[in-house]
């Protein structure tokens, strides 16, 4: 058996071409953009700050709800002390060493002289 590999490849190429003609090409799908949350926790001069915002691709910063929570020895729990979009500011005022945490992010915490 003799085989034209020149009739095979042009069939083929026909082939390909004819199907390539009834197949309904979809046009292309921007893909989604690159977003990512960023949280922050700190001590600003005589403040305890907590930070949140949403960035993505070629978007201006767009903030997220977050709050300053205090743990309260007496009661055993964490209470909010301030809340804000973008940012929440608790303003301290005495010196007395306590503890906070962000929210919704928990797992950030400081100690500071701060009541």
């Amino acid at each position: 058996m003799t085989i034209h590999f020149g009739r095979l490849v042009a069939a083929t190429v026909l082939s390909l071409g004819a199907l390539a003609a009834v197949t309904p090409v979809s046009p292309a799908q921007a893909a989604p953009p690159l977003c990512f949350k960023e949280y922050e926790l700190m001590k600003v001069g005589a403040s305890i700050r907590a930070y949140g915002y949403r960035y993505c691709d070629d978007q201006p910063p767009a903030p997220l709800s977050v709050s300053v929570q205090r743990w309260d020895p007496a009661g055993a729990v964490w209470r909010v002390v301030a809340q804000g979009m973008g940012e929440a500011k608790f303003n301290c005022f005495g010196t007395d060493l306590r503890k906070y945490r962000h929210s919704p992010e928990n797992h950030l915490t400081l100690t500071a002289n701060c009541t």
